[in-house]
């Protein structure tokens, strides 16, 4: 081999180290990126485990009684648990 094959096979080689050490760093800052999405998947899953018991208790309050500003007021609440539901889901899908 004479010495312009032999630097040109010293560059593509530094080329690749490179290049490899680029894809270490993607890789690693992915892998951080996972784990803090599960962490928010799983805090969302958390919240939406307690909305959904609020907005059960709130339509059996409903359901059973109650006058028609507690009626209304209940109704209020439901809508906005449902927003929040639905927020919480679309934060998931993301």
């Amino acid at each position: 081999m004479d010495g312009g094959t032999i630097q040109k096979l010293k560059e593509n080689i530094a080329s690749l180290v490179s290049r490899y050490e680029m894809l270490q760093a993607g890789n690693a800052e992915m892998s951080e990126k996972i784990v803090r999405y599960e962490s928010r998947i799983a805090e969302q899953d958390k919240l939406i485990k307690e909305l959904n018991e609020k907005l059960d208790n709130l339509q059996l309050t409903l359901a059973f009684g109650g006058t028609l500003p507690e009626k209304t007021e209940a109704k209020r609440k439901i809508q906005h648990l449902m927003k929040e539901i639905d927020k919480c889901i679309s934060m998931l899908n993301d």
